[in-house]
């Protein structure tokens, strides 16, 4: 019927489900779960309940709830949940500027857009690709653990440059058409070159290969 919510393959209604937890998470909790239930045998109930309310927490900051992605053409979904922290042009990560004589495609130098996302301990922290395209080129750069309301937090922070290839002809001229995410969490900055892709809220560093929300 028009109007109805529909699921990202457009099939019937998208209803709420408990959503499911990352593996990463799973291996968390059940650690922590482990340590409760040993808690609980030796009549550690001091101790049993800090690590029952760490257990629910574990599985809920790792949770991967089910998303609706908004179709149409040139859309840019956002990737993470969150605040929008910062819009501003700024240069892209040199990583995806420089050849790394590996003949994988680049980005041109110039300015782009880049949206800075925070995501508090109580947003949902899997990330998404924010358009569909073709990854041309992944780049991880190890680094520090600094507090993300610090400014240097996406510069020295360990990172994850994704560049995806949309298909959508650059009006900045880039090698590569389209955008990147790089994942820093828990400030992640997107960073755009192309037409007018306006940014959907909202969505939310793992699945990757469609724009998903």
């Amino acid at each position: 019927m028009p109007g109805d919510i529909l699921d990202n393959q457009g099939r019937g209604s998208a209803s709420w489900h408990w959503p499911s937890v990352h593996p990463e998470g799973r291996k968390f909790a059940g650690i922590s779960g482990g340590a409760m239930a040993v808690a609980l045998i030796f009549g550690w109930h001091l101790l049993a309940l800090p690590l029952a309310v760490l257990t629910v927490f574990i599985l809920a900051f790792f949770r991967n709830p089910r998303r609706v992605t908004p179709q149409g053409a040139g859309l840019i979904i956002s990737p993470a949940d969150g605040l929008i922290a910062l819009i501003g042009k700024v240069e892209p990560p040199a990583e995806l500027t420089m050849d790394d004589s590996t003949g994988a495609p680049r980005l041109a130098p110039g300015l782009v857009t880049r949206i800075s996302i925070f995501m508090s301990v109580f947003d949902v922290h899997i990330n998404r690709a924010p358009i569909g395209g073709t990854v041309r080129r992944v780049v991880y750069i190890p680094g520090k653990f600094l507090s993300a309301d610090l400014d240097k937090a996406s510069e020295e922070n360990e990172r994850q440059h994704i560049l995806i290839d949309s298909g959508i002809a650059s009006g900045g001229g880039g090698a590569a058409k389209g955008g990147g995410w790089s994942s820093a969490s828990p400030r992640s900055p997107g960073w755009w070159r192309g037409g007018s892709c306006p940014l959907s809220s909202r969505g939310t560093s793992s699945p990757l290969g469609s724009a998903s929300a």
